[in-house]
């Protein structure tokens, strides 16, 4: 907040300061400063009632600006605070335009195990990866949030202007792009709870994810069936075009005839 010569942050520069904060692990907040210093002078979530001109200010306060702005922005975090609170920070990656121009060795290091996201597209990010501790009343019938054992949080770093992050999901790198609605969910800031992920420009190439300026999304990973060697990143496109089982019975249809199993051979 203002005072001794700091400027008068913004809603979007306190965001910033709230989902920093948070993608690095911690669990509460405190606003500085949330009682003005005094009468006349600026810097807190409340202030003195104008008929208060001269001495220390009393009880009697009212909003500021500043409270409103506090209030959207908690709210948004109180809905998202169930998962939050379940957990703890495996891993943080700081991608930075200038010094990260490709941002998947760095997110391939971040978590053993990947945290769902396996690309970004360059710029502004801070990607967060923490695991998420089991809920003992939970049941997979109270939903994806409930049963997950990751979560995963992208920030836009920037507070000046708003981003779209092109992803890449880990699932799609073996599944075909489907598997996304099954393993990936988001944590909705208004009602707190799970829904599918949605491609935010679906006439754009790839998968687009919008962060308003200083804003963060969080999402709860699903683990996936683990990667078969028979199955390659390259198979999940074909898949979708009918070509993998033509291949798969041209590789048989040869293994037999190397074999010299000329019965089976006639009646494939």
């Amino acid at each position: 907040m203002p005072g001794e010569g700091h400027e008068d942050p913004t809603e979007a520069q306190i965001r910033w300061q709230v989902f920093q904060a948070i993608a690095y692990g911690a669990k509460g907040l405190l606003y500085f400063a949330f009682h003005p210093f005094g009468v006349g002078l600026p810097g807190g979530l409340v202030r003195c009632e104008p008929k208060h001109a001269v001495g220390p200010c009393p009880n009697a306060l009212e909003p500021t600006h500043h409270y409103w702005q506090a209030q959207r922005i908690n709210s948004a975090v109180l809905a998202i605070a169930p998962v939050l609170m379940r957990a703890t920070v495996l891993g943080i990656a700081d991608l930075r335009y200038q010094t990260v121009p490709n941002p998947r060795p760095v997110l391939d290091a971040m978590v053993d195990g990947g945290c769902g996201l396996l690309d970004i597209s360059r710029g502004e990010w801070t990607v967060s990866c923490f695991a998420l501790a089991p809920d003992a009343a939970a049941t997979a019938a109270e939903g994806p949030a409930a049963t997950a054992t990751k979560a995963l949080m992208i920030s836009n770093y920037e507070h000046a202007y708003t981003q779209y992050a092109s992803v890449s999901w880990a699932c799609a790198k073996t599944q075909p792009l489907s598997c996304v609605s099954r393993s990936v969910h988001e944590i909705d800031q208004r009602t707190g709870e799970a829904r599918e992920v949605e491609d935010d420009e679906p006439d754009l190439p790839g998968f687009q994810l919008y962060l308003d300026a200083g804003s963060a999304r969080l999402f709860v990973i699903q683990d996936g069936p683990k990667e078969s060697s028979s199955f390659k990143s390259d198979d999940a496109a074909r898949l979708t075009s009918g070509v993998v089982p033509l291949v798969s019975d041209l590789e048989r249809l040869a293994a037999l005839h190397r074999s010299g199993d000329r019965q089976r051979l006639q009646r494939s």
